[in-house]
């Protein structure tokens, strides 16, 4: 992986898109999405 960007979407929410180089070129997009998530605590 060579290259990331982070977009912060919201307070719950952020994106992540990989770029993956191959011999030196942009070969490849990877996003991933992330979310908090609420635990109820007892």
């Amino acid at each position: 992986m060579h290259q990331v960007t982070y977009t912060f979407v919201d307070a719950d929410h952020v994106k992540a898109d990989w770029v993956l180089n191959q011999a030196g070129k942009s070969d490849n997009t990877h996003s991933f999405e992330l979310a908090t998530q609420n635990i109820r605590q007892h």
